[in-house]
């Protein structure tokens, strides 16, 4: 009778078989993230494992493929960023889902060892997956400066075909589907550096239909940045649709020109600020039904703004109209640069509003000395 020296009577089992259980028996990232931290891989054996991973990828639970993709993505071991690339190059196509890939730091020697793997998923996945492929080069590499030659060309065909796609679809079924909204936004951030003819074609084609403001957001900073002719009437819908977010991007990209004629007003600005705040989950989220400007304030030389709105989630749609406060900035200019106390603490507004402001400001200011302190 023969025994392994491991496991007595069992054999041994291969990485790929270590592997296919990690990924069985870990059902949330933490639990993923300790067990693929402690997987030592045999490197004297990775052909092997190449060989059995090509083979037998499909046996893999794919609901949880993408919390091992993640936990192999943030390792800064190099066999293991390895295995990230082939198994998500192997997989993309049958998960799921991907985890937020894009919101995680990847340093520069990295991002380059795995330009292929993006490439690759880009420009064969059409779902969420490949807009989170999109945000990660978008987020580390926007004019594709690291880019291997090859991967460089594959990405701005691939940009080229989904503006296609994107174009065609929304001329035939409009652009009020969120998940078309998005892709067509991040496609169109993708665009922006790429001085393509092709591309700018598809752009011109783009601008003729019916959008979103979400995506036109997008769309006129593709535009802007290759000195394509804007209209005045779409700058102003965007300066109504959100000040804030439309004067960042023009600045972003020297472009701030586009604002000269426009609509643009500090409130307008404040406002963005403000609703955008409040809409943020942890605020009111989805439930922000009424936001109205109040009033103006000076404070130690700054420009604050007064608002109240109002929610129709249950703890709070009782309270009626509640103060919110943004700014502060200056007073002597259209910005969107700000102090830091756009803030509401779901208080109730009276008549002494102008009083409930300046206590909000106080308590940021407070928050700030003490985290500087700390």
């Amino acid at each position: 009778m023969f025994f392994s020296k491991k496991n007595g009577n069992q054999a041994q089992k291969s990485d790929f078989q270590t592997l296919k259980d990690i990924i069985l028996n870990n059902d949330n990232q933490a639990a993923m993230d300790e067990a693929i931290k402690n997987w030592q891989v045999d490197t004297d054996k990775i052909d092997s494992f190449i060989d059995e991973l090509s083979e037998g990828y499909s046996e893999l639970c794919m609901d949880n493929v993408p919390l091992a993709i993640e936990s192999l993505y943030k390792s800064d071991q190099k066999i293991k960023t390895m295995i990230f690339c082939m198994l998500f190059e192997f997989t993309c196509m049958d998960i799921p889902c991907v985890t937020a890939l894009e919101s995680l730091p990847l340093f520069k020697a990295k991002l380059e060892y795995i330009y292929h793997t993006l490439a690759e998923v880009f420009t064969c996945c059409y779902n969420g997956i490949g807009d989170c492929v999109a945000l990660i080069i978008l987020n580390n590499d926007p004019e594709l400066s690291l880019a291997p030659q090859e991967e460089k060309q594959r990405i701005i065909n691939g940009v080229q075909k989904r503006l296609e796609l994107l174009h065609n679809y929304v001329s035939e079924n409009g652009c009020d589907n969120d998940e078309v909204i998005s892709a067509l936004s991040i496609t169109l951030d993708m665009a922006a550096r790429i001085n393509n003819d092709e591309i700018m074609a598809v752009l011109r084609k783009i601008s003729q239909l019916q959008l979103d403001t979400e995506s036109e957001l997008f769309l006129v900073k593709a535009m802007a940045l290759n000195n394509m002719p804007i209209s005045a009437e779409a700058v102003n819908r965007l300066v109504d649709f959100d000040a804030s977010r439309l004067l960042r991007i023009l600045s972003s990209i020297s472009r701030m020109d586009l604002l000269n004629e426009s609509n643009i007003t500090q409130e307008k600005i404040a406002y963005a600020e403000m609703r955008n705040w409040l809409s943020h989950p942890s605020e009111c989220g989805d439930t922000l039904d009424k936001l109205e400007f109040v009033d103006t304030l000076i404070h130690n030389e700054y420009l604050y703004y007064v608002f109240k709105y109002t929610s129709t989630a249950p703890k709070l749609q009782d309270r009626g109209f509640m103060i919110g406060v943004a700014g502060g900035y200056d007073k002597d200019m259209i910005s969107d640069n700000e102090t830091g106390h756009t803030f509401s603490d779901f208080e109730p507004i009276g008549d002494n509003y102008k009083e409930q402001a300046l206590s909000i400001i106080k308590m940021i200011s407070d928050y700030w000395k003490r985290a500087a302190e700390q």
